[in-house]
């Protein structure tokens, strides 16, 4: 059975108040109007932690290397040709799924011109590239230190009721956009969410047999609304149901700066530069079945 197979078998599984229908045509989001600082804050931290797994594992083995592959346009809303770029992002989603925000290829499948960043390439040529790759990789960041947040619950009762564990944060509305851009490509699908002292990872396909398992539900995963992601539900999947990727993350550093929008408004959010990701490589192979491991 291919992996776009297995995919597709264990999605019609998934309870159909999480997705009701992989395949259903889904529902476009509406442009929004105007960007608010924690979004701002919330994209930058996003993408130190994207900046902060290709450099670690392109330090790591010279047999496969990462590349940026999500898009990566700047403007927001307020901004001018943002309704532009919303509608062509929605209409990208409807063609072939979400992107992950890295893909990692065989070191001999590289090519030297990408310069370790494919996302701003024509899509007819990414339909070339693409396939190549071993594996994609969407990265999740959480505003915490994993180690302090476990050492905290241990010293409580365990509920069931409520959850208490940090955790992987795919969002609902993601799952129907990331199965599509797999039965699109074929390229096995990962997240890792990324603390500011370790890093986790887990397979989509793994994601899928947590949500298939009845007895998974406020155990292994609750579903939660969440304020970092516009109140969008989320999947709150144990952070323990993956493998440790980096047993070390050194902080980066961090400064306010100040954007300025139309009319004069002005805002203010956080930017994060500089810090390193320690991996785990005998984990980062396994998880992600990486050749030349050894």
């Amino acid at each position: 059975m291919t992996y776009r197979d297995r995919i597709k078998q264990l999605s019609l599984h998934v309870p159909k108040d999480i997705v009701p229908e992989f395949n259903q045509k889904r529902q476009r989001s509406r442009t929004p109007t105007q960007a608010v600082s924690n979004f701002l804050t919330n994209r930058e931290q996003g993408d130190w932690a994207e900046r902060l797994i290709l450099s670690a594992i392109n330090k790591i083995n010279k047999y496969f290397v990462a590349v940026q592959y999500g898009r990566s346009d700047r403007v927001v809303a307020g901004e001018e040709g943002f309704k532009e770029f919303y509608t062509s992002y929605q209409d990208e989603l409807d063609r072939i799924g979400k992107r992950p925000d890295i893909l990692v290829f065989d070191a001999n499948d590289y090519q030297r011109e990408w310069n370790f960043r494919i996302g701003n390439l024509a899509e007819d040529t990414l339909a070339e590239i693409v396939p190549h790759a071993i594996a994609g990789v969407e990265i999740r960041s959480s505003s915490f230190f994993l180690a302090k947040y476990d050492e905290h619950f241990r010293e409580k009762t365990a509920s069931t009721s409520k959850r208490e564990f940090l955790s992987f944060t795919p969002k609902v509305e993601d799952m129907i956009v990331v199965y599509k851009w797999i039965q699109t490509y074929g390229v096995p699908h990962y997240y890792f969410q990324v603390f500011f002292d370790r890093v986790y990872g887990i397979a989509f396909e793994g994601i899928l047999e947590i949500l298939a398992d009845p007895a998974s539900r406020k155990k292994k995963y609750f579903l939660e609304r969440n304020e970092k992601s516009q109140q969008k539900w989320t999947i709150h999947i144990g952070i323990k149901e993956g493998v440790e990727i980096a047993y070390k993350v050194q902080m980066p550093e961090h400064k306010s700066i100040m954007r300025e929008l139309g009319r004069g408004r002005l805002l203010f959010h956080v930017t994060f530069k500089g810090g390193e990701a320690y991996l785990n490589a005998e984990n980062l192979f396994a998880l992600l079945n990486l050749p030349h491991g050894e």
